[in-house]
């Protein structure tokens, strides 16, 4: 109802789209000229051109990996080498650490035996009199 008081209202009507027209293959055939021809030439030599520059770039990354491989396996010989120094050196000051803190036990033991034995010959020399 609305649709129909709107149109009353309007009455542009828009002509109705005409048919895309239908081409022959042989129709649409242009003529080349010198500067065509020097066009399509320069695009297929820069194509060339660029297709020589990635097979470069490919024979180039084709070479060959053994020299990497053996830097990797340097590296990581080093590094094994690297680590098992560090545990050895962790193991030593642990050995070191583990010696000072027995030494300084056995020195507080001693220390306190002798105050021990202080205190007893006082004790006694206090209970004689």
């Amino acid at each position: 109802e609305l649709d129909e008081k709107l149109e009353a209202e309007h009455p542009f009507r828009p002509a109705p789209p005409k048919p895309v027209p239908k081409w022959d293959a042989d129709q649409g055939f242009v003529k080349l000229n010198a500067a065509a021809i020097l066009r399509e030439d320069q695009i297929y030599r820069r194509k060339q051109a660029e297709e020589a520059r990635l097979i470069a770039g490919y024979e180039e990354d084709l070479r060959d990996a053994k020299e990497y491989d053996r830097w990797v396996e340097a590296q990581r010989a080093k590094e094994e080498a690297e680590r098992a120094a560090t545990l050895e050196q962790r193991r030593v000051e642990m050995q070191l650490a583990d010696e000072q803190a027995k030494a300084a036990m056995e020195k507080s033991k001693l220390r306190k035996r002798h105050v021990v034995t202080k205190m007893r010959i006082e004790a006694s020399a206090v209970s004689e009199e």
